[in-house]
């Protein structure tokens, strides 16, 4: 929630044309992009996709209280001049040129507008996850307000610095990316004081001829950030730490090898996460990360270096670890309706590094309980790696063969490499299959032994989430593990 600003005022900050003028002063606070979840006394914006115009759903955003519509002047200049004068038209409208470079202009002039420290978060994998703990961590410091989950893009980062109440004292944002320039023009809107980047791997890059291209792209942030501000950066991640010149402020590293916060001794407890010490300034600290996956112990360093850095204690850090809230389809360890199977469901999204870390946890979780269980994958096809697309699908099935791996579940057209690379890595063909649809998943499943631990995940295009649902229902229950 902004601060109250006037609808003249709005057209200004924006460069636009006010049409249907209010007869009497109105103050906004809130801005919406959805009339699905539009409230009462939000202003509309008519944000133009790929697949939808928001200029279609005007009317509509003001029948369910909209106070103000932000639209196109090509639009709707038009239709005005061709409406008598005395008409209102649908309500308080203004006009601009491009109403998702309006969106962004609301969001770096609200930004400004605010007291709260920003932190910017980015990489190819975990940055929701360091996001939730930096959230939980930070929480214990003050208060703290942090992107949704999907807030990480043009749209998004503006709505998460509106959503922001004046009174929050450090906002943590989510930066995705798909292009050159992209992490530069969302750090433009949100200004942040603090950049962290979890590292670069194989994702994305259907939109980059390389990983080094991936790393220019995300160190756009690294360039964004201010003199008296800090970069906290992987220090395991060699591509990353090449680029960290190209920062004017502090650079902090963290990792399991190296950097000023270094992780060692993981431990796993099962369900409860993994524990782990902190080596920093010659003294070591005993923390939990509360998130499944030895992998999500860098992302907790990162949490914890930003903590540090602004000077919480070591008990407030641990306090706000351990509250950390695991999200729906990542990583959460659930049972199957009938209790029949251990269900890590991890069905978000998917990516190389990500498949095999997921692997890597669904094993060290049936370590944990009764090695003798039969381990199952089902995995989906991993989109937008472009013309990595074989190599890497060849490669995760090599990776999948040379693990304690029962079956293999395969949906997709790239599965196929997937299903060679496993092969010729040592699985028996007659324990990898290709099914059609999430139905034929759910048929094969059924038949499955008992007490399997399973794993789902694949490419958000895949919807693995309805399969979970399917198996566990849409309200999951925990795994107890005993």
């Amino acid at each position: 929630m902004t601060s109250p600003v006037q609808i003249q005022q709005l057209a200004r900050i924006v460069g636009g044309q006010m049409l249907y003028p209010p007869l009497h002063p109105i103050y906004v606070t809130s801005f919406s992009i959805d009339t699905r979840t539009l409230k009462q006394g939000d202003v509309f914006v008519a944000i133009k996709g790929p697949h939808f115009n928001g200029n279609d759903f005007v009317e509509k955003a003001f029948l369910k209280g909209a106070c103000c519509a932000i639209v196109s002047r090509l639009r709707w200049h038009l239709k005005a001049k061709r409406q008598e004068i005395a008409e209102l038209g649908p309500g308080p409208l203004i006009a601009v040129s491009d109403t998702t470079q309006a969106l962004a202009k609301l969001g770096t002039y609200f930004r400004r507008k605010l007291r709260a420290k920003v932190i910017a978060v980015t990489g190819s994998i975990g940055k929701t996850a360091t996001r939730e703990m930096l959230a939980a961590v930070l929480g214990r410091s003050g208060k703290t307000y942090q992107s949704r989950s999907n807030y990480n893009n043009v749209y998004g980062v503006p709505l998460s610095i509106f959503e922001a109440r004046p009174d929050c004292e450090y906002l943590v944002v989510e930066l995705g990316m798909n292009a050159k320039g992209e992490i530069a023009q969302l750090a433009d809107i949100c200004q942040p004081d603090y950049g962290v980047v979890t590292n670069v791997s194989t994702c994305h890059t259907e939109f980059f001829e390389s990983l080094d291209d991936v790393a220019d792209t995300k160190a756009e942030l690294f360039e964004k950030l201010p003199e008296k501000g800090a970069l906290f950066v992987n220090a395991d991640d060699s591509r990353l730490e090449s680029r960290t010149h190209l920062a004017k402020c502090k650079v902090v590293g963290f990792g399991l090898s190296a950097g000023e916060f270094r992780g060692d001794n993981l431990r796993s407890l099962g369900e409860n996460g993994t524990a782990f010490e902190v080596f920093y300034g010659g003294e070591s600290h005993s923390l939990r990360c509360p998130l499944l996956g030895a992998h999500n112990v860098k992302n907790a360093l990162a949490a914890v270096a930003v903590g540090r850095h602004l000077g919480m204690s070591w008990d407030a850090i641990v306090a706000g670890l351990a509250d950390t809230s695991s999200l729906p389809h990542r990583v959460n360890l659930v049972g199957s309706r009938d209790g029949r199977l251990r269900v890590l469901d991890d069905s978000y999204n998917s990516s190389p590094a990500a498949v095999r870390a997921a692997i890597d946890t669904l094993l060290v979780l049936r370590g944990d309980v009764d090695p003798a269980r039969s381990v199952i994958l089902v995995l989906g096809d991993m989109l937008e790696l472009g013309r990595l697309s074989e190599s890497e699908h060849y490669k995760v099935g090599v990776y999948v063969g040379s693990r304690p791996i029962d079956q293999l579940f395969l949906l997709g057209p790239l599965s196929k490499h997937t299903a060679r690379g496993a092969c010729d890595s040592g699985m028996a063909p007659e324990r990898i299959h290709h099914c059609q649809s999430i139905y034929d998943l759910k048929s094969a499943l059924d038949e499955v032994q008992d007490g399997a631990w399973v794993l789902v995940k694949g490419s958000r295009a895949w919807a693995l989430d309805r399969l979970v649902d399917r198996l566990c229902g849409e309200s999951r229950q925990k795994v107890l593990i005993r």
